[in-house]
């Protein structure tokens, strides 16, 4: 942890540790975490991952990950991903992959070479060569806006079959 506790990174075990949601506990403004795996990982501020994986992780400021994953990546700030990605990768700025992807991307501006992308939900994106995107942001509101028709006419349906 960057907070002047210790000088070397953390493991994935010391970062959780150092994040549980405790009295008496804090979580460090930046955080810098190398290899491993973890449930969660959180960071107040700033969060640097190489080499890891985690279900989320989850930063107040910007999130940069290299070479690792995880179900869920979710940035307050700007988000960073190389040679890696996620499920689900949520940007409160922008997001620049690189040899990477995920299934959802939401970002205000999107920049994506050489990945791929399931669902892209972005206020503009630029995309590289080498690059896929099976739905674009219409697209991914069309699909959502007939999926949610679909699932509620089947739930009404279900729900006055039980009467």
């Amino acid at each position: 942890m960057s907070n002047g506790e210790n000088a070397e990174s953390p493991n994935f075990a010391d970062a959780q540790a150092g994040s549980a949601d405790m009295p008496g506990t804090s979580m460090p403004e930046e955080m810098r975490v190398e290899g491993g795996f973890a449930p969660a990982i959180t960071a107040q501020g700033n969060m640097t991952v190489e080499g890891g994986g985690a279900l989320a992780f989850v930063a107040g400021g910007d999130l940069k990950l290299e070479a690792g994953g995880g179900a869920a990546l979710i940035a307050g700030g700007d988000m960073t991903v190389n040679q890696g990605g996620g499920q689900v990768l949520i940007s409160g700025g922008t997001m620049s992959i690189k040899e990477g992807g995920g299934g959802i991307l939401l970002a205000g501006d999107a920049t994506v070479n050489g990945g791929f992308i399931g669902f892209l939900l972005s206020g503009s994106a630029e995309l590289g060569e080498g690059t896929r995107v099976l739905f674009n942001t219409p697209q991914s509101l069309a699909f959502g806006a007939a999926f949610g028709l679909v699932f509620g006419i089947v739930a009404g349906m279900l729900r006055r079959h039980r009467r």
